[in-house]
């Protein structure tokens, strides 16, 4: 194989079920623990509404992505892996590009990445097709409220109707925080534009709940029992925030609120992302709740 790889001899196509142990041999390190991919791949292998691509140079797999339709017209690009010997040798631009593409055919309007704070690589590739960052987000964890952390009284949250559709949106619509999170929910970490239709989604599906005080809406999550993560199967339920609003004190009560729902449903855990602001930090660290690494959420028209 010659040193010098051109584009040309970079070929993109949808993967194959064939293509797995190549796949997995190149992802086997990508972390100390090793990878997720093997956990999804069957799903996205299937995954008729997005695409499963790989990279391949004499037909041999070498890169590989996968972008989620989100709705009609958002995609998500997830999955991003290159061959650690094929690095620098423009895989990965060609693999997005051709992504990027194939996103555009199924008619995304609009396509969204993660990376992490630290990840200068990946930062400088999206960088170079026009991504630019629309939020930075912590996520945020905490176990159910142990019924001794509510002593004085728990806080109580209110279920919220889809009657109450117009109220919040309004509400939404004033929020100090979506300039900083992008406008975006998060849910098993992926993101898509909170719309009005929906929210309306969400209060129809009984996700909504509300923290009011002072004959007002001071904060709200939509939530919802999710399985545990696609690198540990066998981990139990959690309850997963897709969006969290309202001031730092008001998300502080709410997120307390959360974790005594989470008991009320036998669920261990409460997952949920914020803006990465140091106020929004102390307020979830008052609640109980610990933070990971700072993730980035790029975004670009198609």
């Amino acid at each position: 194989m010659s040193d010098v790889v051109t584009d040309e001899a970079i070929e993109v196509r949808l993967a194959r079920e064939d293509d797995r142990e190549a796949v997995l041999a190149f992802c086997a390190h990508t972390w100390r623990d090793g990878d997720y991919i093997q956990y999804v791949w069957e799903d996205w292998l299937n995954d008729t509404s997005g695409a499963l691509l790989v990279a391949t140079l004499a037909d041999r797999p070498v890169g590989l992505s996968h972008l989620r339709m989100m709705s009609p017209d958002e995609m998500w690009i997830e999955g991003v892996r290159v061959d650690p010997e094929m690095r620098r040798q423009g895989v990965a631009r060609v693999l997005i590009s051709r992504t990027l593409v194939t996103a555009h055919e199924r008619g995304a309007a609009v396509a969204r990445y993660f990376t992490s704070s630290d990840n200068v690589a990946s930062q400088q590739l999206f960088d170079r097709f026009g991504f630019v960052r629309v939020a930075e987000v912590l996520h945020f964890t905490a176990d159910a409220l142990d019924p001794d952390e509510s002593e004085g009284g728990e806080i109580a949250l209110t279920r919220a109707t889809e009657q109450d559709a117009e109220r919040i949106w309004a509400w939404l619509e004033q929020s100090n925080l979506a300039p900083l999170n992008g406008g975006l929910e998060i849910h098993e970490w992926a993101a898509q534009a909170l719309t009005e239709p929906r929210l309306r989604e969400h209060l129809a599906a009984g996700r909504v709940w509300t923290l009011d005080e002072l004959g007002g809406l001071a904060a709200l999550a939509a939530v919802e029992r999710v399985e545990g993560e696609p690198d540990n199967p066998d981990d139990p339920p959690i309850l997963s925030a897709w969006y969290c609003d309202g001031s730092a004190d008001a998300l502080g009560r709410l997120g307390v609120g959360l974790r005594a729902l989470a008991r009320t449903q036998n669920l261990p855990r409460v997952e949920l992302w914020l803006p990465d602001l140091l106020i929004l930090r102390d307020a979830m660290d008052g609640a109980g709740f610990s933070t990971h690494e700072p993730m980035w959420v790029y975004t670009r028209e198609l």
